[in-house]
């Protein structure tokens, strides 16, 4: 019997991340930002909450944040409770 492969196996593992950036962020920046979905947003900052494959995915959505001047507050894993 062929045993299937975990989710760590296949690389299918995916980890949820909370972003937080300094002020607003419009519509059109937030779809530029993939993968992440705008939780919250006044003018006091903006909570991005998204799932992402691997670390360069990762690295990637804070390239494109730093890439558009954005201020970035804080990045956290999301544990499930």
């Amino acid at each position: 019997m062929v045993k299937e492969p975990s989710l760590e196996q296949t690389n299918l593992a995916r980890t949820r991340y909370e972003i937080v950036l300094r002020g607003p962020l419009g519509p059109r920046l937030a779809r530029a930002i993939e993968g992440f979905e705008v939780v919250s947003s006044s003018a006091e900052g903006t909570r991005l909450v998204g799932w992402v494959a691997d670390q360069a995915a990762l690295h990637g959505a804070l390239r494109r944040i730093s890439d558009f001047g954005l201020e970035l507050v804080s990045v956290r894993e999301l544990t499930e409770a």
